[in-house]
């Protein structure tokens, strides 16, 4: 999701200035790493599961400033 907003400023009839800020948020769902692992006992290779992560979401800031010039 984006949420944000724009300030538009013209100084004259042909220049444009503009300002846009917001922010993304996005969210990841719970998560878990499969590795492959050799197991030299057994002399098997087998996929071990770690690192398995609770849901979170994360937001970022986001800013753009910009000038046109229409003719």
């Amino acid at each position: 999701m984006d949420v944000g907003g724009v300030v538009e400023y013209y100084p004259t009839k042909r220049i444009i200035t503009r300002l846009d800020f917001g922010s993304t948020i996005i969210h990841y769902g719970p998560r878990t790493i499969n590795f492959p692992a050799f197991d030299p006992i057994t002399g098997e290779l087998h996929f071990a599961a770690i690192n398995h992560t609770r849901a979170e979401s994360a937001a970022r800031l986001q800013f753009m400033a910009g000038v046109g010039f229409r003719f």
